[in-house]
């Protein structure tokens, strides 16, 4: 009886295994479509310009900053515009602060420390040879001084006198 066992015994164990050793391993497979687009995007940030605190006929120069954030590779222009104080007909031939009584103090804009490249819009609301400046875009913070004059001839009333320029960037 007990090698009848043994004989069922080994007949089992050997079945078993020859069933599991050629059944075939089922399996289904699919694609996973992995994307993302990147688009163009600019940040823009400023630092004011301030002239300070000036006596009355005196000149002043003075720096601001504009702070571009763009996408790599990313070329732009930066403009900016003729202010809110335009005087005369021929806007931006310099800009000009104004105080609440109405005075105005003209300056000039420029992205060079020397005061020798005007800077604007070409045209839109500064003369067309004051252009924007360019660059391309490194995916981190890129900064461009703003470099102002105020005009040293012109005697004006002691007050306070502002204006505000447009940044835009163009890509």
């Amino acid at each position: 009886m007990k090698k009848l066992l043994f004989v069922a015994a080994c007949i089992v164990g050997f079945s078993t295994a020859a069933f599991a050793s050629t059944s075939p391993v089922l399996s289904s497979s699919a694609t996973l479509p992995v994307s993302v687009e990147l688009i163009p995007a600019v940040i823009v940030t400023t630092v004011p310009l301030n002239f300070g605190v000036i006596v009355p006929g005196d000149g002043s120069d003075a720096a601001g900053a504009v702070i571009v954030t763009a996408t790599n590779q990313l070329p732009y222009t930066i403009l900016l515009d003729g202010g809110i104080n335009p005087v005369g007909s021929e806007p931006g031939k310099y800009r000009n602060m104004a105080s609440l009584n109405g005075d105005h103090i003209p300056y000039t804009l420029t992205s060079d420390v020397n005061r020798q490249i005007p800077w604007g819009d070409g045209g839109i609301t500064t003369p067309a040879a004051e252009q924007g400046v360019g660059s391309v875009g490194n995916g981190g913070s890129q900064t461009f001084f703003v470099y102002g004059h105020m005009d040293t001839n012109r005697l004006m009333p002691a007050n306070l006198y502002e204006d505000t320029v447009t940044v835009t960037v163009t890509y």
